[in-house]
């Protein structure tokens, strides 16, 4: 009981210090604590694969875009077979001698694929000591539409002192060519219609061209060379070659008469094509190859070397989109498929994905093939990606730590009869590294040759060592005592331009260097444009002019013995910089050249060797602050901005969603940069981003999430108050002016309150901050003036003065008292009030009447403790 008496009374005196305790203080509304936002991600060091394209497209036609001609992709491989035709010829074909001729003709797809159909003997026909050569024949010209381009000659070699060459157009005449003391040219009647006769003594002609008498003939053939698309169409009969009383070829000696089945060599094929073709998946063009045939065959063929090395730490990626478009005449002998040829130190392998065929594959019974229909297979009319791993493809059927993939060739073939098959391709892409090398952590065991730059040589200059910069393996070039060393990678026409932001990144150590003259050790990049330049790592003397380039740049540190450097290169800024114009080409090879001297040694490392394109540039790490700034307090912007070549970072911020302002933000160094927004008023919402571009055009953006940053300024700060009238301790009377001054920097004031003790007067909303105060209302006495201000954002302080109420007057005062009933007279000069109350006087206040129930409270709490007691 004691203890809740105890309890009730600290309640109860708690309970009055509540409503008593006044003083000035401040505070604020509860506001939101925004985090600070910092977005991280590791930088790189050296290389980061994680952000650079450090894989290339090694399809030196990249998409199949770039056309020299209608009917030549650039840097491919390209065969197709022309259209040329020999056969026995019989009435209504000219005929001049017997029941037969040869007809010959040729016609070409293109002028950059001309026709050549030859006419000669199965075996060659050769003779001893031609001291009397003749040759007659019958030729009849059927058809020559264009005779500056299609030719129709003979063509004779015989020997005396080396190799002469006689030739005799009977139609059409090719003006590029001119006498030489080894080549005589005879124009011959060219009329075309009729049977004309060739009657020359070779050896006759042999002198007179070249003042000596042929000791050896070697070769006869006739050439039917066409660069049109109209046929060329020609006969020969008769023909008769005979040295003396040597018949070598002449009626039924070799069918020089062609009346019989033998002799000649007949070889015909017919025409298939490679050409350009908006029938594409992507892009402006895709790839047509195209094979027909009426019986004879008809080949397409197109391929590109890559000497791309794969490991299980670089797979490839071999894509594209291809369509059979016709398929005609089905057969074992119509059929398209891709050939990748691979090896590896030891073996060699073959990967056949079948495109087309009939019921037999081309390739069966092939000892160390792969055979693979992909999606796709002989379906017309429907374009199929192909998306394949060659390494999973030869892995998943041999075990091999590495692979060197070394041509892919896509071949289209038929010789069936009424046959065709035309084939698209588009959009193709061989992905990996773009230089075999990398950290050389997939190369063989230390010592071994590395597997990067060229075959296994027999005595290796280019080893495995363990002497690395990162992990565990790198590459020792050691040549010495006049040795050299050559290595070369295919470029794969890799873009080069002022916005491809492509850099050569190499790690060295030269370990030693005799600095004999000629010594070098250099990389050398060269453009499809013929130009090339060098970076030098170590060189004896000026290069210029020794080393066979266009231009070099001796690298910072070059010749510096037993320490690591990394170089990272802008190519097309060196290239702009050596040559004086941003380059518009593309990376034909990569070459790595080494010289020693008699008695010299040159001995380097290399790690890390990469050709990449750098990505846009990487901002991180942004964080702002203070995260919710006070009325016109700025707010500094920090952020983490990576690139090779950063060129400006800006600041973007707008006010209340107005107009953007750009801020050029400051480079702190180390990759840091920093910006500040201008302070603003008070529940201003800020929104900022950070966008940062690189020297070749790439840029980014940095967003929060997929919005931009923002913040709310807000005021935490309470206003300045202060009572100037009345002050501390003064005596008022009648009416008294109460004079306050508010101040608030922030938000701004919103209202004064002034409170006479716990009384309400008045809220004041604009200045100036004045009050009358009526004191006559009120007794005299001790009185306590509040005044609280507020600002917009709710904060607020407190004045307080106190002062004593006396109000001049002449009064008599009559009190009777008795137990129910008290009478109060107060009479004054001014004014006379008369009050009959059973309760208390308007003038009692609310502190005395909290103190009178306190008081009531205790009492009764001490009471029932003593009855407790007694009890």
């Amino acid at each position: 009981m004691r203890h809740r008496a105890f309890a009730l009374t600290l309640f109860a005196i708690m309970l009055l210090s509540g409503f008593l305790g006044v003083s000035t203080h401040q505070s604020s509304p509860q506001a939101e604590t925004k985090p600070q936002l910092k977005i991280s991600s590791d930088l790189p060091s050296g290389t980061n694969l994680s952000r650079v394209e450090w894989r290339a497209d090694h399809n030196p036609n990249h998409g199949f875009e770039s056309w020299t001609t209608p009917h030549v992709p650039a840097e491919l491989n390209t065969y197709r077979s022309t259209d040329e035709y020999r056969w026995y010829a019989e009435n209504p074909w000219p005929v001049n001698e017997g029941s037969k001729s040869m007809g010959v003709q040729a016609r070409a797809i293109d002028p950059e694929h001309p026709s050549q159909a030859e006419l000669k003997q199965s075996t060659q026909v050769s003779q001893d000591n031609p001291v009397n050569l003749t040759l007659d024949f019958d030729y009849y010209i059927y058809q020559n539409l264009n005779p500056d381009t299609d030719y129709f000659y003979l063509h004779l070699e015989l020997k005396w002192s080396g190799t002469r060459h006689l030739y005799y157009y009977l139609s059409g005449v090719d003006d590029s060519v001119t006498n030489s003391t080894s080549y005589r040219y005879f124009i011959m009647n060219q009329t075309q219609d009729t049977w004309l006769s060739f009657d020359r003594n070779i050896t006759e002609d042999f002198f007179a061209a070249f003042g000596n008498y042929p000791e050896y003939q070697n070769i006869m053939e006739f050439i039917l060379f066409s660069e049109t698309s109209s046929y060329t169409r020609v006969f020969v009969d008769d023909l008769n070659l005979v040295n003396g009383t040597n018949k070598i070829v002449s009626g039924s000696t070799n069918n020089g008469n062609f009346e019989g089945g033998g002799g000649w060599f007949i070889s015909n094929r017919e025409a298939g094509d490679v050409a350009r073709t908006d029938i594409n998946k992507e892009g402006d063009y895709a790839l047509n190859a195209t094979v027909a045939s009426s019986g004879n065959i008809s080949q397409a063929r197109f391929s590109f070397r890559t000497d791309r090395r794969l490991t299980a730490s670089n797979q490839d990626e071999f894509r594209f989109w291809w369509r059979i478009h016709e398929y005609q005449g089905s057969s074992n002998y119509t059929y398209a498929y891709i050939h990748v040829s691979c090896s590896n130190a030891t073996e060699e392998f073959s990967i056949f994905y079948m495109l087309a065929q009939g019921l037999e594959s081309p390739v069966d019974g092939y000892s160390h093939v792969i055979q693979i229909q992909p999606a796709g297979f002989n379906t017309t009319d429907t374009w199929t990606y192909f998306n394949r791993s060659i390494w999973d493809d030869v892995t998943s059927y041999n075990e091999t730590s590495e692979l060197f993939v070394e041509e892919i060739e896509f071949r289209m073939y038929t010789s069936h009869k009424y046959s065709r098959l035309s084939m698209l391709f588009d959009d193709m892409i061989l992905e990996s590294a773009a230089l075999n090398d990398r950290g050389y952590e997939d190369q063989p065991g230390v010592g071994e040759e590395i597997r990067a730059w060229s075959i296994p040589d027999t005595e290796p200059y280019f080893t495995v060592t363990d002497d690395a910069l990162n992990g565990d393996k790198a590459a020792n070039l050691t040549i010495q005592n006049g040795d050299s060393y050559y290595g070369d990678q295919e470029g794969a026409y890799r873009p080069i331009n002022n916005e491809t932001d492509t850099y050569l990144e190499v790690s060295w150590k030269l370990e030693t260097f005799t600095s004999q003259v000629d010594e070098m050790v250099h990389i050398i990049i060269e453009f499809a444009n013929n130009k090339e330049y060098a970076y030098v790592f170590a060189n004896g003397s000026d290069p210029t002019g020794g080393e066979g380039v266009d231009d070099y740049i001796i690298l910072p540190n070059g010749n510096t013995i037993g320490q690591w450097f990394t170089m990272q290169r802008n190519i097309a800024e060196d290239y702009e910089l050596l040559f004086g114009s941003a380059p518009e080409t593309a990376i034909d090879r990569v070459n790595l050249q080494g010289y020693s001297e008699t008695g010299g040694t040159v001995e380097i490392l290399f790690d890390d060797v990469y050709l990449y394109n750098d990505a846009a540039p990487e901002i991180s790490e942004l964080i702002y602050a203070p995260s919710s700034p006070e009325v016109n307090d700025p707010v500094q912007v920090n952020a983490s901005v990576y690139d090779l070549g950063t060129d400006t970072v800006k600041l973007h911020y707008r006010v209340d969603s107005g107009d953007w302002n750009t801020i050029i933000m400051t480079d702190l160094g180390d990759t840091k940069y920093t910006g500040s927004i201008p302070g603003q008023a008070f529940d201003t919402v800020v929104e900022f981003y950070v966008s940062a571009n690189d020297t070749s055009g790439k840029s980014t953006t940095l967003l929060d999430d997929s919005d931009y940053f923002s913040y709310t300024v807000t005021d935490t700060i309470a206003p300045e108050v202060e009572i100037v009238a009345p002050n501390e301790g003064d005596t008022v009377s009648d009416s008294v002016q109460i004079n306050i001054t508010a101040n608030d920097s922030g938000s701004g004031i919103d209202r004064v309150e002034i409170y006479m003790d716990n009384t309400s007067l008045t809220n004041l909303t604009s200045e100036p901050f004045l009050y009358s105060w009526n004191t006559t209302t009120v007794a005299d006495g001790e009185y306590n003036l509040t005044v609280r201000a507020y600002d917009e954002a709710g904060n607020y302080a407190e004045a307080q003065v106190s002062v004593s109420v006396e109000n001049d007057a002449t009064t008599t005062t009559t009190t009777t008292t008795t137990a129910t009933t008290t009478t109060t007279t107060t009479t004054t000069t001014t004014e006379t009030t008369t009050t009959t109350t059973t309760t208390p006087p308007p003038d009692f206040t609310l502190v005395a009447i909290i103190i009178a129930a306190t008081v009531a409270i205790v009492i009764i709490v001490i009471a029932l403790y003593q009855k407790q007691q007694k009890s």
